[in-house]
């Protein structure tokens, strides 16, 4: 008898700022980040999320950001991390802790810090008019490689700040499960 296995997209967990976030993008906010002004060089971290007991075995990491007054650098980066931890809001490495703030690492030694991270998830960002939107598909975090409850990092590089408002701008994890479909 062949064993069917479908692959099956499960609810999006997606850190948003919840001031002024538009889920025009048809993702809806369920944890905070705020990356409005982000300036170039400066990371920001999310509010912790308890990706439950029985993680997916796989994570699509997405990202939407978008610059202000100027266009970025064509080919600079925007880069994504995750902090994990069994424990909801305390054990998590690198200095980070379990609410939205700006991110400097444990001793506000950034570049070590982060190291301790999993990642890093980046993306070339184009050189796009300012205000335009970028979406990227960052590529696949193993639920393996984390515990229980993660925090993003969002590290921009793209020579300019983000934009005034978070209108638009949220990283997202899209678990995807694995069904047994021969039954």
């Amino acid at each position: 008898m062949a064993v069917e296995i479908a692959l099956k997209r499960d609810t999006p967990i997606v850190w948003a700022d919840t001031t002024d976030y538009s889920t025009i993008h048809g993702l809806v906010r369920t944890h905070q980040i705020d990356m409005t002004s982000l300036a170039d060089g400066a990371a920001r971290q999310g509010e912790d999320a308890d990706l439950t007991a029985i993680k997916a075995q796989h994570y699509t990491v997405k990202v939407c950001v978008e610059f202000g007054a100027s266009a970025p650098t064509a080919l600079e980066p925007i880069t994504v991390y995750f902090g994990s931890s069994a424990s909801a809001t305390t054990g998590f490495p690198g200095g980070l802790g379990a609410s939205d703030a700006a991110y400097t690492g444990r001793s506000s030694d950034l570049a070590n810090s982060i190291r301790s991270l999993v990642g890093p998830f980046t993306a070339p960002v184009s050189a796009l008019g300012a205000g335009t939107v970028q979406i990227f598909e960052m590529g696949v975090l193993h639920g393996a490689e984390v515990d229980r409850y993660v925090v993003p990092v969002l590290k921009n590089d793209g020579a300019q700040a983000f934009d005034t408002d978070a209108t638009n701008m949220y990283i997202a994890l899209i678990p995807h499960i694995y069904e047994d479909q021969s039954a």
